[in-house]
């Protein structure tokens, strides 16, 4: 009987495990390769900034896992992950099917916590799938077709994602946008080089956008957003308010009784097995899916090639 793989979740680690698994030369009979993920098509990230401004459409950074796995052998199933049993290797799906695998990669992602503050949840918009693209540009038409001197829009998040966005409604609304990034922090870009940090800023900075740091959220309304600076509260107008902060791990995830460090991440071992689980492989796996050949691999030299073999071995099938 065929080995079975299941890969959770189908963003770039999950879409591109898939691939490269189904293009190895297996030495034994070919396994089944599963991916499940709760959307119907794979959304390029990076460029989902760009339906906002019109400057591409749907099919150009959205296509559908139908058209991206033809002719690969790979079993595709569109639903989200209710639970994981590790012991009966056993997957159920939001819509009650059930997977069994041999060997289970953990690629799923994470969500945005939308409850970091009262009322984000109710009227804030996250901005990380087609949906939340299509209900910023409806907003954003609402407010241009009311015609008003002013469209306020407050990102909070100054990282990658909040920079990024925050350019791209500028450069939408232009002179009747007033556009503010609220930072926690003392700068944007946090983790990123100050050659980042300097070029973003210059960027926000030649489309007017106004960046609060040190600055958190208190609580969101319909039409108001509440920001405490140096433990003074200011409640202010607005008319959208974007959430790019915080990461939550999947739920299913997050249940599993597995080694981890001390923050809350699966750890691993040299050959990116979760520690004493040899079948589960956590997302990282993704990351070298394309380095990996059926006879050979090219790794640094941290992890040299003697320790991880082949990618027959790491799933099992050598």
């Amino acid at each position: 009987m065929a080995h079975s793989i299941c890969i959770l979740g189908g963003g770039f680690g999950g879409l591109y495990t898939a691939l490269a698994l189904s293009k190895l030369n297996w030495e034994n009979e070919q396994p089944e390769i599963v991916l499940v993920d709760q959307r119907d098509r794979f959304i390029f990230a990076p460029l989902l900034y760009e339906l906002v401004t019109g400057e591409l459409q749907t099919w150009e950074i959205a296509p559908p896992y139908e058209e991206l796995l033809t002719n690969t052998g790979i079993r595709f199933h569109q639903s989200g992950v209710s639970n994981i049993d590790l012991s009966a290797k056993q997957v159920t799906l939001s819509n009650n099917t059930k997977i069994s695998y041999d060997r289970i990669v953990l690629a799923l992602g994470g969500e945005t916590p939308m409850d970091m503050a009262p009322g984000v949840a109710e009227h804030a918009i996250p901005f990380r799938d087609l949906a939340d693209a299509y209900r910023l540009k409806d907003r954003l038409r609402q407010r241009e077709e009311a015609n008003p001197d002013k469209i306020r829009v407050a990102v909070v998040g100054g990282g990658y994602s909040g920079v990024e966005i925050a350019c791209k409604v500028a450069e939408r609304l232009g002179d009747r946008g007033r556009i503010r990034i609220v930072e926690r922090a003392e700068n944007i870009l946090q983790n990123s080089a100050e050659f980042n940090q300097k070029a973003a800023q210059k960027a926000l900075s030649d489309k007017n956008v106004w960046i609060d740091y040190e600055t958190t959220v208190t609580a969101v309304s319909a039409d108001s957003i509440s920001l405490n600076y140096k433990d003074k509260t200011e409640t202010l107008p607005v008319d959208i308010v974007l959430w790019t902060v915080g990461n939550k791990v999947s739920p299913a995830l997050d249940a599993l009784d597995l080694p981890r460090n001390a923050k809350r991440q699966f750890t691993i071992t040299p050959t990116l097995q979760v520690t004493e689980h040899p079948d589960i492989l956590p997302s990282a796996i993704s990351q070298t899916a394309l380095m990996l050949r059926a006879k050979q691999c090219r790794l640094p030299p941290s992890q040299p090639c003697s320790k991880l073999t082949t990618p027959l071995g790491i799933f099992g099938l050598a």
